[in-house]
């Protein structure tokens, strides 16, 4: 038993909150998460691992119950009504997102119950972003409270975008918020397109090929076998810009590729998407008014998380579902102009894919799902499969496009359609079998870094992400006793999932981190590659 205890997340204000501790002793400290503990490891306050205190059933149950609500809120009956639009449940859309935030809430909230459990406390002081969870669950069990405001709320995955590059050898990492990405995009896509005198207007062929947020640079061969087919076509990237660098401009131009951008459309449509998005803001505002509903879907041992929640949850529901609002209507303009025969795609489980197939569907335009990464076959993952795009989960797609036996195999023991299996290789890696220019450096180890995957709870753990530091300050560690040069190339995680760059800034600013490379030269001229966490490089590696 602990007499007084504190608990906290990431956005804890320190100043506030040493204050309060100067008023007390030997006040036991508890991280709710990796980021508030890296705060207190780097205000040299002493604290323990408040997911320590989690079992295997914990962490099971934490996985299931953000599923569960994640694939079934939207289909209440009371709320479907509400979030229907042209046939669709804008709910449905955004299942990968909110999967991850819902799991962030309850592996806090267990975490909590089971810290009290084993504890005992008389006094709690806490400053996390489900304080009215813990208020109700105090004042039942007679705890005394002192509740710290906290400095922020909560945020889902997609509030901010991440950007990763190089300026000659310096790497940068930019965060951006998700409204200021898109208008930077946006700019960005203008500019290439006026360049490149994109136009639309003038497509060679009646019948078109819509390819959805493709790199074109992994994917050059690719492009250029579909540019001798007599169709057009045609590149719509919404979440990064298909052509950023000399390299992909000199890729899109020579594969004759269209690169389109729904804002083109807005002109047929824009005062009618402007009217309908001031109706579904009303209809969702009077949705989430709704607090017996909400209450019971967010309730966990008869207190319920939605007062937590309801501010994060609303405000993403209604930025997101009117943001598809405008985009499905765009996509159906889109589909009225051009003639798509198919669409191909890599990410099915994204947001924006998800409108541009599900439109699709209802216009009998079939999809393709390209295969881009090795498929994880532990059983680990198969409760998430619908959130991967992976086969032990029912894909949106209409067929799929596999590398091998291996994988077909895989599929048809999760009980899809053989018909709907085509096997093609790997489009992405025929760059590496081709390739002929091997010249290994004795001295140069390349370091491929993939951090938690913050898909499951028992993947995302603090001790989790200080075994991914501490393993990566140990090959730094051999590394430099050996005297060897060892290169960086991180994982294109965000830095709020892993900050790398910090990290190795830390241990030494000297290491080189490349993000823009090609990377059959970097492996090549390594000796060896050290990667870890299933990450396709090693595929890469292993054809070089």
């Amino acid at each position: 038993m602990t007499d007084i205890i504190s608990i906290l997340d990431e956005n804890f204000d320190v100043i506030k909150f040493k204050e309060e501790l100067i008023q007390h002793e030997d006040v036991k400290i508890l991280s709710l998460n990796y980021f508030s503990h890296k705060i207190l490891e780097k205000n040299k306050l002493s604290h323990t691992l408040g997911d320590l205190y989690l079992s295997m059933e914990d962490k099971s149950l934490i996985d299931d119950k953000s599923i569960d609500i994640t694939t079934h809120w939207y289909n209440q009956d009371l709320l479907k009504p509400f979030l229907i639009y042209h046939g669709i449940n804008l709910g449905s859309l955004i299942e990968l997102e909110l999967s991850q935030y819902l799991l962030s809430v309850y592996k806090k909230t267990i975490s909590v119950i089971r810290i009290i459990e084993k504890e005992n406390p008389k006094i709690i002081i806490v400053s996390t972003s489900i304080n009215p969870f813990l208020k109700s669950l105090c004042n039942t069990k007679k705890i005394k409270i002192i509740l710290l405001e906290n400095l922020k709320t909560d945020s889902m995955y997609f509030d901010t975008i991440n950007v990763k590059s190089n300026i000659r050898s310096i790497p940068i990492s930019i965060t951006f918020s998700r409204k200021n990405y898109l208008k930077i995009k946006n700019i960005f896509d203008n500019i290439t397109k006026s360049l490149f005198s994109i136009n639309c207007n003038k497509l060679r062929y009646e019948k078109s090929i819509l390819l959805l947020d493709f790199n074109p640079v992994p994917y050059k061969i690719l492009l250029n076998e579909l540019s001798k087919l007599d169709k057009n076509i045609l590149l719509l990237n919404q979440r990064r810009p298909a052509m950023w660098n000399l390299k992909s401009m000199q890729i899109v131009r020579n594969s004759k590729c269209t690169v389109i951008n729904l804002n083109d459309f807005e002109k047929y449509d824009h005062n009618k998407i402007k009217t309908e998005i001031i109706d579904l803001t009303d209809k969702l505002n009077k949705m989430f008014e709704l607090n017996d509903v909400f209450e019971n879907i967010f309730i966990f041992e008869s207190h319920s998380l939605w007062n937590s929640i309801k501010n994060t949850f609303a405000e993403t529901c209604i930025s997101r579902f009117t943001e598809s609002l405008r985009r499905i209507t765009l996509v159906e303009q889109m589909f009225e102009k051009f003639d798509i025969s198919v669409i191909l795609e890599w990410a099915e489980t994204g947001q924006e894919e998800k409108e541009i197939i599900t439109v699709s569907k209802k216009k009998g335009i079939p999809s393709v799902l390209l295969q881009h990464g090795v498929y994880p076959n532990s059983l680990t993952w198969n409760k998430f499969a619908r959130f991967l795009a992976h086969f032990p989960h029912p894909l949106i797609s209409d067929k799929q496009a596999i590398w091998g036996e291996i994988t077909k195999n895989f599929a048809l023991e999760h009980e899809h359609n053989e018909k709907d299996l085509m096997i093609t290789g790997s489009p992405r890696h025929d760059e590496f079998f081709n390739f002929n220019k091997i010249i290994k450096n004795k001295g140069v180890i390349l370091f491929a870094t993939t951090g938690a995957s913050g898909i499951f709870t028992e993947g995302s753990t603090t001790d989790v992400h200080i075994k991914f530091e501490n393993f990566v300050r140990e090959v730094c560690r051999v590394a430099k006793k050996l005297d060897k040069q060892l290169i960086i190339k991180p994982h294109p995680q965000p830095d709020s999932i892993n900050n790398l760059l910090d990290l190795i800034k830390e241990i030494d600013d000297t290491i080189p981190i490349i993000f823009d490379t090609d990377l059959k030269e970097l492996i090549s001229s390594c000796e060896l590659l050290i990667t870890f966490n299933n990450s396709t490089i090693a595929l890469e590696s292993i054809i070089l």
